[in-house]
């Protein structure tokens, strides 16, 4: 039994319009955020960024990202241990 699994991906996509970006996951095409609360681009943009990077995100290539789990890599590099 193969219980290995892939790892969330999705997408950071900007608006064609500059108005913001949106993150979609890449096997469902489902939006998970929508940032378009500054008028400015580039603010919209980073806050997409910093969504990604607060929920385990780490960059995969391109606009993709995928979900970072220390548990099934076994890198547990990342953590804290008293």
């Amino acid at each position: 039994m193969n219980t290995h699994q892939e790892g969330l991906k999705v997408t950071l996509v900007p608006h064609e319009n500059q108005t913001g970006a949106q993150i979609k996951n890449t096997s469902t095409d489902e939006v998970v955020g929508e940032f378009t609360n500054s008028d400015e681009y580039q603010l919209n943009f980073q806050a997409a960024e910093a969504w990604l990077a607060e929920h385990g995100f780490v960059h995969a290539g391109g606009s993709d990202y995928m979900k970072y789990e220390p548990l099934m890599t076994g890198d547990t590099s990342g953590s804290h241990y008293e």
